[in-house]
């Protein structure tokens, strides 16, 4: 009784966003009443309610109510535009340009060792196949939907017979319920890092358990124990057991990710302090598309007073106004006769037409539209975004639109980023996948234009901090070439040193390096007259390979939004 009565509140009636069990939406967007039979009626638009399919198994399982029901806040986010547009953003800026390993070790020395390859090989096909037909990468960017929808995300980790975790899958939250924590606890072995060395302990940990429901069947549910958790668990009962073989089926793990919360068991999505806003939108939407097909003011009145139309008049008033349509229509005349009503002898009457414009008072534009603005700025400011990031037609430089993604980097997508990074190299990386020397990092956009990339590699190549090898690396990350590196051993020193080699014509395979008209001055068979004219390029000009191999990499670029065409032209000038 008591869930039909919110149901059946209008959204000014509701005094909060949120009520105990219920969701926001259990309140209708739009509230129209069929005079019959009472119910709600919305045309094609259907009134989200809260179907928990979990209804009625929380106590018998122990299970924990979410703050807000998951089943409405999703029915939000699919019907939200601007909801939609400001987690797609976020989905594509964080988890969505791939990662990097980054050596831990001595770069020089330690990186090509037998571990650091080993560890290195490792890393990369796990991360690369995450699961037989996923990249990590793919369901990273299901987790964050879950995250911003729902505030909650979490993915299933499959162990083999060697305790090693094997397969990573998405886990839909959607559909996943939790327990309190265990009051007893479980001690297991750790480490911790202390004074530079790594130190094993003996924590005292409290996990909880995760119930999965099929949506369709909603009956049965599969059970998941806590990441980390030691214990053996029946999938089908929930129940730990002492071996594998008492278990119908071993349950997997589950890596839960949850957004603040205030110490709750579960995490509230950032949008939800705008949540009015979401569900007022949605309504004025609604409002100006209802507009089109229940026009309430015609455009025109015609009054007749003193008499009535003629039965011809009314038809031909009623064919004319069905094919008022194209050219040939455009200055037809109707003629309009009214018969008059005598109500005397002596009456002679005084019949008139008029015909009255309505168009002042009918609605031929949206309603809403400073509120739907509004709203969208109030929606996005939670995610901290600007309106280039949700496809606004605002107007942005070059300048302004880097700064906007400079600050949107620094105070939003990057601290995501490292927030992630460091939940998986403290639980995953380096505990589960005995990964020591290298460490994770989730990669971000290339925020660096080539004029800035050639002006660094020129400093950076004069003093000695960069190789042929670091050059090469550098313009494929920039300009999303795929050149490949020397495998000559001088490929790997400093340019400077590399040039002082040429010059001493003691740098093996240089030949096929140089370009055309520019011999190296004092190599044998080359220049012999000028052999001892050698000096390096002047300070402040890119050596010959590097120029080489830069025209390269941009002369196979193909111009986009971000390195136009202008852009192109000017970086090939410069290396001229």
């Amino acid at each position: 009784m008591a869930r039909k009565k919110i149901e059946q509140e209008s959204v000014a009636a509701v005094p909060e966003v949120r009520v105990s069990k219920a969701a926001i939406t259990r309140v209708p967007v739009l509230q129209l009443v069929n005079a019959k039979t009472g119910d709600a009626v919305f045309g094609t638009m259907q009134v989200p309610v809260d179907n928990d399919p979990f209804e009625g198994l929380y106590g018998e399982n122990l299970l924990l109510v979410p703050p807000y029901s998951f089943e409405s806040m999703w029915s939000r986010y699919e019907t939200s535009d601007v909801l939609q547009t400001c987690i797609e953003a976020y989905i594509q800026n964080i988890d969505g340009f791939g990662y990097s390993m980054q050596f831990l070790g001595n770069d020089v020395t330690e990186r090509d060792l037998p571990q650091a390859l080993a560890e290195m090989k490792k890393m990369k096909s796990f991360f690369d196949n995450a699961n037989t037909d996923q990249s990590w990468m793919a369901i990273r960017k299901l987790f964050r939907l879950d995250y911003e929808v729902l505030g909650n995300g979490g993915f299933e980790v499959i162990r083999n017979l060697r305790n090693e975790i094997a397969l990573v899958y998405h886990m839909p939250f959607r559909y996943c319920r939790l327990t309190a924590m265990d009051r007893r606890g479980v001690t297991v072995d750790d480490t911790i890092e202390r004074d530079g060395k790594i130190v094993n302990i003996k924590v005292k940990k409290y996990f909880r358990k995760f119930a999965q429901i099929n949506p369709t069947t909603e009956t049965n549910l599969r059970w998941f124990k806590e990441f980390g958790d030691p214990r053996i668990m029946d999938a089908t009962t929930g129940r730990y057991v002492k071996s594998a073989k008492e278990a119908k089926i071993v349950a997997s793990e589950i890596l839960h990710f949850k957004m603040g919360g205030g110490g709750s068991a579960y995490g509230i999505p950032r949008w939800i302090g705008a949540s009015l806003d979401v569900i007022g939108r949605k309504s004025a939407q609604y409002v100006n598309y209802d507009l089109f097909n229940n026009q309430g003011i015609p455009p025109v009145l015609i009054s007749v007073s003193g008499g009535r139309l003629s039965d011809t008049s009314i038809a031909e008033l009623q064919n004319m106004i069905r094919g008022m349509r194209g050219v040939d229509q455009w200055n037809k005349v109707v003629l309009l006769e009214s018969e008059f009503e005598s109500t005397g002898l002596e009456d002679k009457g005084n019949a008139k037409i008029e015909i009255k414009n309505l168009s002042d008072a009918r609605r031929e534009d949206l309603m809403f539209d400073q509120y739907l603005t509004k709203t969208e700025k109030s929606i996005r400011q939670r995610y901290r975004l600007s309106s280039l990031y949700t496809g606004n037609d605002e107007a942005f430089t070059q300048a302004t639109a880097r700064e906007a993604r400079i600050v949107a980097e620094e105070q939003v997508f990057v601290p995501e980023r490292l927030a992630f990074d460091e939940v998986l190299e403290k639980k995953v990386i380096s505990k589960h996948l005995g990964i020591s020397l290298w460490k994770y990092k989730t990669k971000g956009p290339q925020l660096v234009s080539a004029s800035d990339l050639l002006a660094g590699i020129s400093s950076f190549s004069q003093t000695g901090a960069l190789t042929i090898n670091n050059a090469i690396e550098l313009a494929n990350a920039a300009f999303n070439t795929d050149m490949s590196q020397y495998d000559e051993e001088w490929a790997n020193f400093p340019i400077p040193i590399v040039l002082k080699l040429v010059e001493a014509t003691r740098l093996k395979g240089i030949d096929n390096l140089m370009m055309p008209g520019e011999p190296v001055k004092g190599l044998p068979g080359r220049n012999p007259d000028n052999a001892n004219q050698q000096k390096l390029p002047d300070k402040g000009k890119l050596p010959v390979v590097v120029k080489k191999m830069l025209r390269d990499a941009i002369e196979a670029c193909e111009p986009t939004e971000d390195f136009t065409s202008e852009m192109r032209e000017e970086a090939l000038q410069a290396l001229a």
